[in-house]
């Protein structure tokens, strides 16, 4: 059961970081000006649209990563065996995270493309937001509702 969590944690870990990685990897594509800064920045209705989307498409998904999770995690993973429990909740944390991506990804372009501010404020939003996904082993037990062994008793498992 041991080797099984450190394996899942190792998952996500790796997702968290290239979570992590994209929108720093886009911000320096944007800054050495690889891709075109400001292309939108004096159409006001083009900078209304875009604007706008980045901050309907944050308000919909980063409530959303949070009530989907607790309510998928109820109805799918809790009634599980351990390996198919710990499949199902990478699988559930990959969905999360691509969820608030492409919130970051989003508001990322859209703020270098209208060069406003909002649309940073909504990547901080999703990055803060993002907070509450890092993984960790005292979280997997929690979510999982596992009873985390202590480090001075045999491990078994039940």
């Amino acid at each position: 059961m041991e080797a099984q969590i450190k394996q899942v944690l190792k998952i996500l870990y790796i997702q968290f970081f290239f979570f992590m990685l994209i929108p720093a990897l886009l911000a320096v594509v944007y800054e050495t000006n690889i891709l075109p800064v400001g292309i939108y920045a004096d159409d006001i209705r083009i900078r209304y649209l875009i604007e706008s989307t980045g901050i309907l498409v944050t308000i919909v998904c980063v409530p959303l990563v949070f009530v989907l999770f607790r309510f998928m995690q109820k109805r799918k993973i809790e009634n599980n065996i351990l390996p198919v429990a710990l499949d199902r909740y990478v699988y559930l944390c990959a969905g999360r995270l691509a969820l608030l991506e492409m919130v970051v990804i989003l508001n990322v372009v859209a703020s270098y493309m209208t060069l406003n501010n909002s649309s940073g404020h909504c990547v901080l939003i999703a990055l803060i937001a993002s907070l509450f996904c890092l993984p960790s082993k005292k979280r997997l037990y929690a979510d999982l509702k596992l009873q985390q062994p202590d480090g001075n008793e045999t491990k078994s498992v039940g």
